[in-house]
């Protein structure tokens, strides 16, 4: 699929024609180039301060805009936790049958549970450029707030990697809040799943953070 070029200020279409002209059947060498490739060797990245033209860099793509997983080949392992929490907020009905037990599809909190701790072991499957890791331990829990009409999940995961687990944490939130719907919209479609969020992680070259404390 061709990709999409961001132009930052003036580049009439003219000019953009000229420059990629045949480049959907251009080949060098016996080699495909795409057409990033094609831009550099016909204007050289000299020229994008003055035609108005780059690309976005970072952590996840390369000088040439592709997306790419980062390289962790050199850092070691350290001790990683993260925990995260969420909510779903239960209409009246909702709340009643799960307090009682009644709900058709069975255990909703066990089930919830189960599913938070399968999705943490498929983070990588599910956010594209995440590293594929090694899980040590994963607790996922879902108790009942009946004073705010809610359930309240928290998810806790820690490994020995090169890598965080902030990602493994808060899938595992979404997915147990994703379960508890499924298995009690046949009661009532109403239920809001919130506060989704990351409360505190350790380990690695960014070391210990804790919701709350960013400022101190």
């Amino acid at each position: 699929m061709p990709f999409q070029l961001k132009f930052l200020g003036s580049f009439d279409s003219a000019s953009k024609e000229r420059l990629f002209h045949g480049v959907g059947s251009h080949f060098a060498g016996g080699q495909c180039e795409t057409e990033r490739e094609v831009l550099f060797r016909r204007c050289g990245s000299s020229c994008f301060p003055d035609r108005g033209m780059r690309f976005m860099t970072g952590t996840h793509v390369d000088i040439y805009g592709h997306p790419i997983m980062v390289d962790v080949t050199d850092k070691e392992e350290t001790i990683r936790s993260a925990e995260a929490e969420g909510w779903i907020f239960l209409p009246a009905a909702v709340l009643r049958e799960v307090l009682e037990g009644n709900t058709p599809k069975g255990d909703v909190l066990k089930v919830a549970e189960i599913a938070g701790i399968m999705a943490t072991k498929r983070t990588p499957e599910l956010i594209p450029l995440c590293h594929p890791i090694r899980l040590d331990s994963v607790q996922v829990y879902c108790v009942v707030c009946a004073e705010k009409s809610a359930i309240h999940i928290v998810c806790r995961v820690r490994a020995k990697e090169v890598t965080g687990v902030e990602m493994e944490a808060l899938q595992g939130v979404a997915e147990a809040a994703l379960c508890i719907y499924d298995m009690c919209k046949g009661i009532d479609k109403g239920m809001t799943i919130e506060g989704i969020r990351l409360l505190n992680k350790s380990g690695g070259k960014s070391g210990t953070y804790v919701r709350g404390e960013e400022g101190e």
